[in-house]
């Protein structure tokens, strides 16, 4: 492969990816030869995070999501924690107060994950 670099210790590297905005090369080894490669070429999953906010009375915030088209929304059945899916480089407690601030206006602070 002419996108291998050797090392030192005889091991060889492949390129994964190249960013050129963040100017970062992402090299990976896959550690089992006699098996097929199973690291994808590219991003192949996305992280969400929802956030469990309590009120100082134990209230619990849930949401109710729009469902459809915009020419027919409906309100889905079920009740869920205001969530979604994570910005890139955005950490779970940033992702979490963002996601609940946008769905509900309200502010929160993050004990734990």
């Amino acid at each position: 492969n002419e996108h291998q670099t050797p090392n030192n210790d005889g091991f060889s590297f492949q390129v994964h990816h190249v960013n050129a905005q963040e100017q970062t090369i992402v090299l990976k080894r896959w550690l089992r030869p006699l098996e097929e490669d199973k690291i994808p070429p590219y991003c192949t999953h996305q992280v969400g995070a929802a956030g469990l906010v309590l009120s100082d009375q134990n209230e619990l915030l849930l949401i109710k999501e729009w469902r459809g088209p915009p020419s027919n929304r409906t309100k889905s059945l079920q009740w869920k924690l205001p969530g979604g899916l994570l910005d890139a480089g955005e950490s779970l407690e940033e992702g979490c107060r963002r996601e609940v601030m946008e769905e509900t206006g309200v502010s929160c602070e993050v004990e734990s994950v």
